[in-house]
């Protein structure tokens, strides 16, 4: 193509579809993305020195988006969550260009090459049971929001958040995360069972997440994210003893994809010389 694409039409789908429609991410969320491209559209519009409705997709560079970084922190006092935040939506943005647009696949991987800051998390060294049972009972679930803290995984989630410091609140942390695991186990040995063809087994797992997913949004009226996730980049840098169980799922869980992996490649379905590095890849 001899004409770039032009940057709005994808922000305008990002924010209007993307968000809304395919990934029914909660107003504040939506919001916070649109805010980021508030300062960020005008600020690049200055420096290209060009109109707002004329930048090209491959202007919003990696380099430019450090300079706008760079503008959050000298000229608007902005701390490193919100500089994360920023950032976090360039990249949403970069990656729902790059999965549509294979051309600005190489434009993408530079702009979400831009590292995050590490920042300092004010630890919470522990929460006695009356403050954790005030903590859970402080939603109101005649609200969606209030129905979505309610979720179990939701509820586990948060009170994983609160098991600070403390070695004994750390295993029973870690106790609760492994008895998780247990009640699902079963279910991921009958999906990747091995009288299963390997690939059926991947279309068995993604139906088994689809429905998970949607009723759990029928249920509290948006998408949920993955508990484990949730915790591990809540409390990981913090509790060894989390941490080191969330890795220990997480590898049982990985090793379901790695022998499917393997298996499709024994069969000849797929061109897999290294199964652990492709399971881990997708």
């Amino acid at each position: 193509m001899n004409q770039q694409p032009l940057l709005g039409p994808w922000v305008r789908r990002f924010l209007l579809e993307h968000l809304t429609s395919e990934r029914n991410l909660s107003r504040n969320t939506q919001r916070s993305y649109r805010d980021t491209f508030c300062l960020l559209i005008p600020f690049a519009a200055d420096k290209l020195q060009r109109p707002v409705d004329r930048i090209k997709v491959t202007e919003l560079s990696a380099d430019l988006v450090r300079a706008f970084l760079t503008y959050l922190k000298e000229v608007r006092n902005c701390g490193t969550n919100t500089h994360n935040q920023r950032l976090a939506g360039v990249h949403a943005l970069a990656l729902f260009i790059g999965n549509r647009s294979p051309e600005h696949l190489a434009w993408c991987s530079d702009v979400r090459a831009v590292p995050f800051k590490r920042s300092a998390r004010t630890v919470i060294h522990y929460l006695d049971k009356p403050e954790m049972d005030a903590l859970l009972a402080a939603a109101n679930e005649n609200t969606a929001q209030g129905r979505r803290d309610r979720v179990g995984e939701v509820d586990l989630v948060a009170v994983l958040r609160c098991l600070r410091i403390r070695f004994a609140d750390q295993l029973r942390a870690a106790a609760a995360l492994d008895a998780d695991w247990d009640k699902k186990k079963a279910e991921m040995d009958s999906i990747f069972s091995a009288t299963v063809p390997p690939l059926e087994r991947l279309d068995r797992y993604f139906d088994f997440v689809h429905d998970r997913l949607a009723e759990l949004q029928k249920k509290c009226g948006s998408i949920l994210g993955c508990p484990l996730l949730s915790i591990g980049s809540e409390v990981s840098t913090q509790d060894q003893v989390v941490r080191e169980a969330i890795d220990r799922i997480m590898d049982r869980k990985m090793n379901y994809f790695i022998s499917t992996v393997r298996d499709a490649q024994a069969q000849g379905l797929i061109d897999a010389p290294d199964p652990v590095a492709k399971a881990n890849s997708e």
